[in-house]
């Protein structure tokens, strides 16, 4: 009861239990949708039952019809492109079969079924194509629902629906997220010999600089334009170069074996074998 407005009652909607586990909806009959208290139609496409079936999706964020209902809906709602006329635009009601033979009626403001924004306003229905399987179903997302408070009994096959308690409490803006940190630019030991020659400076060059001795007699020089040669930073490490190294100098313990080949003899690479003692000792 505390999540329902003040007076406020669950209605029950009952489901058709074969047609649900056939589609994967909860799914309710809808008689008509009244626009300014005038019948669309949108449901009389089969005379022997004028339903429309509609589907209660809370999953969904948007709420869906065929291109067509969207379309009728939309002219007769007299929605201006930009959106001027939103205090004269009508009161929707969709009427719906309930249980006992009744009927409840859902009822929509235009802030109910307008999303708005600076840019202007576009409807909360949006058409929809649904596959061959679902029909010219409907689906009530969370752009309708949110107005009530729904409940899902599976024993019984129904959904209940009730004008749901709003508070009037505005909800803590989010925290802002926390600003992308700058990468941070590696610092390039090398010497910047193409600004050294240049106007004003004119210099030849950077390792002529530090011949010269002006390394430490113009500091501010040094480390702006000749941190290699000036020994101001570490040079980066050649790790193919040492690698390569590391390789030859392995190579180079390797000992040496004579093994002999039907054209003489020739020298090749052979793992080294340490003997213990003992097998020292059984070789004699």
């Amino acid at each position: 009861p505390e999540r329902l407005a003040p007076g406020e009652q669950i209605h029950w909607l009952p489901i058709p239990k074969d047609e649900a586990e056939d589609k994967g909806y909860w799914i309710a009959s809808m008689r008509d949708v009244y626009v300014n208290g005038k019948p669309l139609g949108l449901c009389n496409d089969d005379p022997d039952s004028p339903r429309c079936q509609v589907a209660m999706d809370t999953g969904s964020s948007l709420s869906m019809a065929s291109p067509y209902e969207v379309s009728v809906l939309v002219e007769a709602m007299g929605l201006q492109d930009d959106c001027s006329n939103f205090d004269k635009l009508p009161t929707l009601r969709f009427e719906f079969d309930a249980e006992a033979g009744g009927t409840f009626d859902m009822l929509l403001r235009p802030e109910d079924y307008l999303e708005r924004s600076k840019e202007g306003c576009a409807p909360s229905f949006q058409p929809l194509a649904l596959p061959p399987n679902l029909g010219r179903m409907w689906v009530m997302g969370q752009s309708i629902l949110r107005k009530y408070y729904s409940v899902y009994d599976a024993k019984r096959w129904r959904v209940g629906l009730g004008l749901a308690a709003h508070t009037s409490k505005q909800r803590a803006a989010p925290s802002p997220a926390p600003a992308p940190k700058a990468p941070v630019k590696r610092e390039v030991c090398e010497d910047d010999d193409k600004h050294m020659q240049e106007a004003p400076f004119s210099l030849p060059g950077c390792e002529s600089f530090a011949k010269m001795g002006y390394c430490k007699r113009f500091p501010p020089l040094a480390g702006h334009y000749c941190r290699l040669a000036c020994k101001l930073c570490k040079p980066p490490r050649n790790t193919t170069g040492v690698a390569i190294a590391l390789a030859a100098k392995s190579q180079s313990q390797q000992p040496h074996v004579m093994v002999k080949e039907s054209s003489g003899l020739s020298v090749a690479s052979a793992a080294r074998i340490r003997l213990r003692n003992r097998d020292l000792g059984e070789m004699f």
